[in-house]
């Protein structure tokens, strides 16, 4: 299976695709936007990573959590530009960050 996964709306947008344990493509924004800690994804980074069809789009906050914890913070709510199909917990896309990163460099 190939997901695309986002990370957009706060800091740092990126988007990375995994084929099964391998990277097939990862970048962030700021390199497309020239914008430092760009918080949207880029459309021409959109059009690069899509060149690869993938199954899924998972994004890497629940959305709807995240913005209680921003409401209750007094900050205002934010909506993801980018469609998506599923969202994991934040701390556990951090744990797969560092296995498929591990992965890549066991196997390479």
């Amino acid at each position: 299976m190939i997901v695309m996964g986002i990370s957009e709306g706060y800091h740092d947008a990126g988007v990375s695709i995994i084929d099964g344990p391998d990277i097939v493509h990862a970048s962030h924004s700021e390199r497309y936007s020239r914008v430092k800690n760009d918080k949207w994804v880029s459309s021409q980074q959109l059009v690069n990573g899509l060149l690869i069809e993938c199954d899924k789009v998972a994004y890497y906050e629940n959305p709807d959590l995240k913005n209680k914890r921003r409401e209750f913070a007094g900050q205002s709510a934010i909506d993801c530009k980018t469609d998506y199909d599923v969202c994991y917990p934040h701390h556990m896309t951090h744990a797969a960050a560092g296995y498929y990163t591990l992965h890549l460099m066991i196997v390479t």
